[in-house]
This record gives C-alpha cells, sequence and structure tokens, in this order.
C-alpha cells in the first residue's frame, strides 16, 4: 500500500492515508456492483445505490460504504428487495476494527432464500492497529468482491 509508505507522523497525514485507502476499496466495490448489474439477470428496473455513511457514538466512529440493489419484487413495482454488499471501518479505544457483509432483506422469496432478512457473508477482524487496519481494507474488499458466487443462491444468474 503506497499510502503506509508516506504516512507521516501526523494526524492530518494518517487521516488523508485512510480516507484515501477507504476511497480506493469504496471505488473497488462500486466497479464490482456495477458489473454484476450488467452481467446477472437482475429484474427489470432493478437499481443500484452507493453510499457512504460516517457515525459516531461514545463507544466508537465508523465510516461505512455500501451498495446496495434494490429489486422490484412484483410486476406493480410495489414491493422490493435489497441486497446489500458493505464495507465498514469502525474505530473504537481498543483498536480498529474492518468488516464486510452481504445481506438480504428479500420481500418474497429468491433462490434458496425464503423472505426475510438474511446474512449471506459476514467478516470482520479482531481489533486491530491503524496501519494494520488500512492493509486489512485491500484484503477484505478482495474477499467482498469474491462474494458474487452468492448472487447465484439467490436465483441471480448470468444473463
Amino acid at each position: 500500500m503506497d499510502c503506509l509508505e508516506h504516512m507521516g507522523p501526523s494526524v492530518e497525514e494518517s487521516l488523508a492515508c485512510f480516507l484515501r485507502e477507504f476511497s480506493v476499496q469504496h471505488d473497488r466495490a462500486v466497479e464490482f456492483t456495477r458489473e454484476l448489474l450488467v452481467r446477472l439477470d437482475f429484474p427489470d428496473l432493478t437499481d443500484l445505490r452507493h453510499g457512504v455513511v460516517v457515525g459516531a457514538s461514545d463507544e466508537e466512529s465508523s465510516i461505512v460504504g455500501s451498495h446496495t440493489f434494490v429489486l422490484p419484487d412484483d410486476e406493480r413495482y410495489s414491493d422490493y428487495s435489497d441486497i446489500v454488499f458493505s464495507l465498514s471501518v469502525r474505530f473504537a479505544g481498543r483498536g480498529v476494527r474492518v468488516g464486510i457483509s452481504v445481506e438480504a432483506d428479500l420481500s418474497v422469496g429468491r433462490g434458496k432464500y425464503p423472505a426475510g432478512k438474511h446474512l449471506l457473508h459476514r467478516n470482520e477482524t479482531e481489533p486491530v492497529v491503524f496501519e494494520e487496519a488500512l492493509s486489512r481494507m485491500a484484503l477484505l474488499t478482495d474477499e467482498l468482491c469474491a462474494c458474487a458466487r452468492l448472487m447465484a443462491d439467490l436465483g441471480l444468474v448470468a444473463r
């Protein structure tokens, strides 16, 4: 990671390095999910939404990048299902946790899954030091992109 080689001792340099790396990994996930939208047989009018949410509480601060497929579930487009791929970084006094997840909130059954909320994949590091968290972001983004295989279990196959 180039960022670590140039990270200086200042808080500003460390924060700039973190934001650059998070942006790179978020952009990778954007491209990955866009490719899925083109490659897989999603229902007509499926939407893909990308977002970043920054949160803070007394216990931790976090930044989460999410990539959400919104699938219409009926002909009138009144019911929708969501499939969400996300990368999160959580800062707490005991260290930094980096995690990924793939979740589905289905209004109707799809593939092997009945209607309801499903955690399809999750991986989160134990608390690590800041520099380690930066390198883990890239590894976990690789793992998130490998989760494309889960889409077949939801009945979404290649066009």
